[in-house]
C-alpha cells in the first residue's frame, strides 16, 4: 500500500545519510543493534516524526538526532556522546562536535559548556 511504500522510501533515505553517508561508521553498529531492518526502519519511523522531512536535514541536527535516538532506546547518555564523537575524530565540522556535546549533557549544561 502508498504508506508502506513512503515509509520505505523514508528508510532508503535516512539509510543514504546515516548508513551509506561514512559520517556515522562507529554510531551506525550500534544503532542497527541484532536486527538491522526493524531497528533502522523503527529509527526511520521516530526521525521522520520528529522532523518531517527527509531532506534539508543539517549534519549537525541529525548528528543530534541519531544520539537521542540511541538514548530513548536505551543507551547509556555517555556512551552515545562517545560514539559519536568518535565519528567526528577527525571531523573539522564543529557544529558536529558540538551536537554531540549535546548528547552527553542535558540542556542545562550545555549552556554553561557554551559559556
Amino acid at each position: 500500500d502508498f504508506t508502506t511504500m513512503q515509509r520505505l522510501v523514508r528508510f532508503a533515505r535516512y539509510w543514504d545519510l546515516v548508513a551509506n553517508s561514512g559520517r556515522f561508521a562507529h554510531t551506525v553498529k550500534a544503532l542497527l543493534g541484532d536486527q538491522p531492518f526493524v531497528n533502522f526502519m523503527a529509527f526511520s519511523d521516530w526521525i521522520y516524526g520528529r522532523t518531517d522531512a527527509t531532506h534539508r536535514i543539517a549534519l549537525d541536527k541529525l548528528a543530534k538526532l541519531v544520539g537521542e535516538w540511541l538514548v530513548e532506546t536505551g543507551m547509556d547518555r555517555g556512551q552515545a556522546a562517545a560514539l559519536l564523537a568518535s565519528d567526528y575524530a577527525g571531523n573539522v565540522d564543529a557544529k558536529a562536535k558540538t551536537a554531540a556535546q549535546q548528547v552527553a549533557a542535558p540542556a542545562r549544561q550545555v549552556r554553561h559548556l557554551a559559556a
